[in-house]
């Protein structure tokens, strides 16, 4: 699994286009989806669409393992054999 980044979210330079949400941290605390309201958890219903979703994702990433592909750098790559 690929490492958090360590460097503060401001040190990239990012200006999104129309319609595409600006950059992601999952190691900063203060950023978060600002559409949900921070006092009020997520519903048992979200909660139970993300475990499924995940259930989903491990899934597909046994099988592409399985079949000889890999994800380094955020890039599905089949593995070369020597």
């Amino acid at each position: 699994m690929k490492k958090l980044r360590n460097k503060p979210i401001n040190d990239d330079i990012f200006v999104p286009n129309e319609g595409q949400g600006g950059s992601l941290c999952s190691n900063k605390a203060s950023l978060h989806c600002p559409s949900l309201n921070s006092n009020s958890p997520l519903s048992k219903e979200t909660l139970n669409a993300l475990e499924e979703l995940g259930d989903v994702l491990r899934g597909v990433h046994k099988r592409m393992v399985s079949e000889g592909y890999e994800i380094i750098g955020g890039i599905i790559r089949k593995k070369i054999h020597e």
